[in-house]
């Protein structure tokens, strides 16, 4: 057996193809040079097998002799590692650069220090109440300092509205960004099926996988997560990089799946082979925290967007579903009725004999009219449900509001979840959310934004009840009974906080600003003394420090965190950036190297088709020109 007249053309024949390939490939290259997440692709060029082949009749020759080249296969130029040290990165940037912004939100309106802010508002009404002490009978110090104090209560009032408005944005920022978190997973489960329908049939769909790394770097900014390749079955090569499992990661190292397979496809080792690649929904919980007696704490229930709901986690499902918030009506005068929490169905019964509403013995619990507190304890988990019920006069429950915080089995709380990883954690923490120690610890509510404004309620309050004691001890102009309180609520609620704080109706008169300690005593100024040495006087409620030390605090702390998330934005964006230009280095688009690539392979393809022109001579020679002597 000889070697093939014909076997040069064939072997310079798939030189020609495979420069031509390379070739192709240097131009989609340079085409998609800009293209946002595209990755340098690479012919892989492999020697054909040689001839000849092993065998009985096999020729005997000096070697083994070339037949050429092929294009084993095109796939992308990247590092795995690189690209996990940057998805890493841009969660921790993530976090930091939206902590930075709320955090930034917060200083503006605290703007101290400042002639306009409430250490300001403070140290006018001092003063007014000083020179109201040196001239107690003057009518324009009363007024300066009802003037000033109305300033005062404006500026918390000022205040609460800002940090609520801010807090309420961050809120509807969130849910903006779970929604943008399901449609970058929806687009990965599409993706994933794409890829397996190609990839079984030996291709390698190297720009699908552009538009799935370009979607899971997004992901990372949002959420801590990880991936898993899954193998497409049929003729899938080794250079072949499958459908992606995608997990989130939770604060323990533990995952839970976000983008996953179908389990109902074939399965070999453990993975699937045709099944569809599914998307699991991220969806926000959002409640009020309750105390150890299921009292709710810091809001009402889910549904009003006026209050405060904090989150309380998020859940990860295979199909859309809620937390147990919800809203039902129950008439129990006739018997037996059903209260339903979206899971469960309990069936409610009146004992006679003690009037308190029975929930079915299969689901202990109680309903109590008198309290208002439901408690219904899950017989498998331990976990209690609490619900607060409103009852009209027939003693009738009309509504019940579930008191959340109560997730599925398969949610993902903030118990477990990494409170400083991705921007869905720090929307939570600085609009605030809601966690316990384990099922049966009472709900606890954190988050800055919720933070900042309980303390700020508590300034107003503690503040106003100091002032208040001081004040009604004391005795208005020319009056022989003690003083009204100075400050009330515009809401007629007895509590004083921020929101509802202001000088009494009743102060409008200035002859009904206490400054004597005794009655019928003009010249007398020892109660506004007093008041206006609230400047320097510790209470009790603000943790024995004055109310402008409570303040300052609360401005120290914020500068504090502030400061603390501007480096750590700064660090996390410096190291994001180094990586991510190591990793351009590796897997973006050079003009300068491909235009490099142009001419080699093009001169490649230039000698190959020399090649087969030299062996054209060769034949034409054998078949024109030999056996013709003498002609």
């Amino acid at each position: 057996m000889a070697i093939s007249t014909f076997m040069g053309l064939e072997t310079n024949k798939r030189g020609l193809t495979a420069q031509q390939t390379a070739l192709y490939t240097v131009g989609h290259n340079i085409s998609n040079a800009n293209t946002v997440g595209y990755t340098r692709q690479r012919v892989n060029l492999e020697a054909t097998h040689g001839f000849p082949g092993v065998g009985m009749n096999a020729p005997m020759l000096a070697g083994h002799l070339g037949t050429g080249v092929t294009s084993q296969s095109i796939t992308r130029v990247r590092n795995e590692f690189v690209d996990k040290q940057y998805r890493q990165e841009t969660n921790n940037l993530g976090y930091w650069s939206q902590r930075t912004d709320a955090i930034s939100q917060m200083e503006d309106i605290m703007s101290e220090p400042s002639t306009y802010g409430l250490n300001a508002a403070f140290d006018e009404f001092y003063t007014a109440l000083q020179t109201l002490a040196n001239t107690p009978k003057d009518s324009a110090a009363r007024q300066v300092v009802y003037t000033k104090g109305s300033h005062l209560a404006s500026s918390f009032n000022y205040m609460n509205k800002q940090m609520t408005q801010v807090q309420q944005n961050l809120k509807a920022e969130t849910i903006n960004t779970v929604d943008k978190v399901n449609s970058i997973l929806e687009q990965i489960s599409a993706l994933n099926n794409q890829i397996k329908q190609v990839e079984p049939n030996g291709y390698i769909p190297n720009d699908i996988y552009d538009a799935r790394d370009l979607l899971l770097d997004e992901l990372s900014s949002y959420l801590p997560i990880t991936t898993e390749s899954t193998y497409s079955g049929g003729l899938a090569g080794s250079d072949a990089e499958g459908a992606l499992n995608v997990y989130f990661v939770e604060a323990d190292g533990s995952k839970t799946m976000l983008v996953g397979s179908d389990k109902t496809g074939t399965q070999q080792n453990g993975k699937d082979l045709y099944g569809k690649s599914v998307a699991s929904r991220v969806e926000l919980m959002t409640g009020q925290a309750v105390d150890a007696n299921g009292n709710g704490v810091g809001g009402t229930a889910v549904g009003n967007d006026d209050t405060f709901t904090p989150f309380s986690g998020i859940q990860v499902s295979r199909t859309s579903s809620t937390s147990v918030a919800g809203t039902v009506a129950i008439d129990a005068t006739t018997g037996a009725a059903t209260l339903s929490n979206g899971t469960t169905n309990f069936i409610v019964t009146k004992d006679a004999a003690t009037g308190k509403y029975q929930l079915d013995p299969s689901t202990p619990g109680t309903i109590n009219p008198a309290t208002g507190v439901i408690t219904v304890t899950d017989p498998t988990t331990g976990a209690t449900t609490t619900v607060t019920p409103t009852i009209d006069g027939s003693e009738n429950i009309t509504a019940v509001k579930f008191a959340t915080g109560q997730s599925t089995s398969d949610g993902i709380t903030f118990n477990t979840m990494s409170m400083d990883k991705g921007k869905l954690a720090s929307y939570a923490t600085s609009y605030g959310y809601t966690t316990q120690t384990n099922s049966s610890a009472p709900l606890v509510t954190k988050g800055f934004f919720y933070d900042k404004l309980a303390e700020l309620d508590k300034l107003a309050g503690e503040f106003a009840k100091e002032f208040n004691a001081i004040h009604t001890s004391g005795y208005a102009l020319e009056s022989a009974t003690p003083a009204s309180a100075f400050f009330d609520t515009t809401d007629g609620s007895p509590i004083i906080n921020a929101a509802n704080i202001k000088v009494s109706d009743l102060m409008k008169d200035f002859n009904n600003i206490a400054a004597s300690d005794a009655a019928q005593e003009e010249g007398n100024g020892n109660i506004a003394l007093k008041l206006s040495n609230l400047k320097t006087t510790t209470i009790a409620g603000l943790g024995n420090t004055s109310a402008g030390g409570f303040y300052s605090k609360m401005v120290a702390d914020v500068g504090t965190e502030g400061e603390k998330a501007t480096k750590m934005a700064y660090n996390s964006g410096t190291l994001q950036l180094t990586i991510s230009n190591n990793r351009d280095s590796i897997s973006s688009v050079s003009l300068d190297e491909e235009m490099t690539n142009m001419i080699m392979f093009q001169q490649a393809y230039n000698a190959s088709a020399r090649m087969m022109t030299a062996i054209d001579e060769i034949l034409d020679k054998v078949i024109n020109g030999m056996g013709r002597v003498g002609l």
